[in-house]
C-alpha cells in the first residue's frame, strides 16, 4: 500500500505515472518555462490512480485550477482512457473527448497525456525511441534484444533472465548503456541532454504541456 504523497501545493498540478514521466515533464515545462507546476509522482500504473483520488480528497484540491495526467497506454489506449476519465466523470470535472488533450469548465482545466502519442497503445520508452530513431545505435540495440529475446524469452519466474514482453523497455535500456555513467533511468536523459526535449518528435507533447497550463 502506497498511496500518499499528493499535498498540494500549487494551482497546476501535473500527476505522472512513475519517476521516469516526472524527469521528462519537469525538463519540458522548463523549456517551456512553465515553472508554476507541481509535479507529482504517481509511483507507478498500480498507484496512480489511488494518488489521484487522494489529491481530490486534499483540503487545497478546490484551489487547483489545472490538473493533467501523465501516463502509459501499454496494452489499450482505450482501456487507459476509460480507466482514468471515469475518476473525473465520478466527480463530475471536466475531462477530454478520446483523443484531445484538454477539457475546461467553471474554471478548472483537465488535461491527459498517454504514451506514446495519445492515441495508441505503447509507452513511454516508445516516445523515446522514436526521437532517437536515426540514431544508427537504435539498430544495433534493437538487434541485440532480439537476438537475446531468442535465448531468453519474456518470464515472470523470479530470478530467471528474461527480456520483457514490451521490447521497447529493453531497447531503450540498450541504448542507454552507451552513455557516460551509464544512465540507469530513462527519464534522466531528458536531463543529459541524450533524450532532446525540443526534437520535433516531441512537438505533440510540448503542445499537451503548454495546453494545459497555458
Amino acid at each position: 500500500m502506497t498511496t500518499p504523497e499528493p499535498s498540494i501545493k500549487q494551482a497546476k498540478v501535473l500527476v505522472a505515472e512513475g519517476k521516469d514521466e516526472c524527469e521528462l515533464a519537469l525538463a519540458v515545462l522548463a523549456s517551456l518555462k512553465l515553472t508554476d507546476v507541481q509535479v507529482i509522482d504517481g509511483k507507478g500504473k498500480d498507484n496512480l490512480k489511488s494518488r489521484i483520488k487522494q489529491a481530490f480528497k486534499e483540503p487545497a484540491f478546490p484551489d487547483v485550477t489545472h490538473f493533467a495526467i501523465f501516463l502509459d497506454a501499454d496494452g489499450s489506449y482505450q482501456d487507459c482512457f476509460k480507466s482514468i476519465a471515469h475518476l473525473f466523470n465520478e466527480r463530475k470535472l471536466p475531462f477530454p473527448e478520446q483523443g484531445k488533450l484538454s477539457s475546461e469548465k467553471d474554471g478548472f482545466r483537465t488535461s491527459i497525456w498517454i504514451s506514446p502519442d495519445n492515441a495508441s497503445a505503447g509507452m513511454l520508452e516508445d516516445m523515446f525511441l522514436h526521437c532517437i530513431a536515426d540514431e544508427p545505435l537504435v539498430a544495433m540495440a534493437t538487434s541485440f534484444v532480439e537476438q537475446l529475446a531468442e535465448k531468453y524469452p519474456s518470464t515472470t519466474e523470479s530470478g530467471k533472465f528474461g527480456v520483457p514482453s514490451h521490447k521497447c523497455k529493453a531497447i531503450s535500456h540498450a541504448c542507454l548503456t552507451a552513455t557516460n555513467g551509464p544512465l540507469k533511468h530513462l527519464g534522466v536523459s531528458a536531463k543529459t541532454g541524450h533524450w532532446d526535449v525540443q526534437h520535433d518528435r516531441l512537438k505533440a507533447f510540448r503542445d499537451f504541456l503548454s495546453q494545459a497550463f497555458s
